[in-house]
């Protein structure tokens, strides 16, 4: 789990990446909207009133329209099923913004930030949580309804996309995908040797080391402990 988290949150340090998260799989129109240009990763450590620290994976913004008005989307990536999922990140966008406040980001009273919550999950059982907190309450009395607390987040089951629903192959996230769900080596090499093209730039050095990292974590099952400075070698 540990080395899951740590290998995801390299890939989606860098902001191509979360670009072509939010472009490709979030198929809403406001998304056109998003100037991706301006994603800034933030931090992702909350104090919460007990004093306690509560950590989210990760905390990104991008500006959202022709306003200055900053869209957050806090990402969480799991390897197993939360059946809390909803109310877990309820509490890290409050704690969010809350935080946000407190640096004097956003005023006190509002107006407050839009917040996208996103969970991709590489886990080998269906995802069946709620994606609502909405969908988690009893049935209740109509005029209760609207005091009730709300959630709700985006899922990216990775081991249920069927290719039909990728995005193309100039699309990183897809293709990460793509290779996730390759059941033979020549096509996970294939897949990863396509993702290694798109990164030939000096920008994304971090990025294609993140990318060896975790194409060796993939060939570990059929080739062992293959060294890092063998991967690219194994690869092509």
């Amino acid at each position: 789990m540990v080395e899951h988290d740590a290998i995801y949150k390299q890939l989606f340090a860098h902001p191509r990446m979360v670009a072509d998260l939010i472009a490709g799989f979030v198929r809403e129109p406001w998304v056109a909207s998003l100037d991706f240009s301006t994603l800034e990763r933030l931090p992702a450590s909350f104090i919460a009133a007990d004093r306690r620290r509560r950590d989210s994976d990760m905390v990104w913004r991008a500006r959202l329209g022709a306003d200055w008005v900053y869209l957050y989307v806090v990402l969480e990536f799991q390897a197993s099923v939360d059946a809390d999922m909803a109310l877990r990140l309820l509490v890290y966008t409050g704690l969010l913004l809350q935080d946000l406040i407190a640096r004097g980001q956003i005023p006190s009273g509002g107006p407050y930030p839009p917040v996208l919550p996103l969970v991709f999950y590489t886990g080998d059982r269906r995802w069946l949580a709620s994606t609502s907190l909405e969908d988690q309450r009893p049935p209740l009395p109509p005029e209760l309804v609207p005091y009730q607390l709300s959630c709700r987040y985006v899922l990216l089951d990775e081991g249920r996309l069927p290719e039909s629903d990728l995005p193309g192959p100039e699309n990183l996230v897809g293709l990460v995908v793509r290779a996730d769900q390759a059941s033979e080596l020549h096509a996970l090499r294939r897949v990863v040797r396509s993702l290694l093209a798109h990164l030939q730039a000096p920008e994304f050095s971090e990025l294609k080391r993140a990318i060896l990292s975790w194409a060796r974590s993939l060939l570990r099952p059929a080739l062992g402990d293959v060294q890092p400075a063998l991967v690219e070698a194994v690869i092509h």
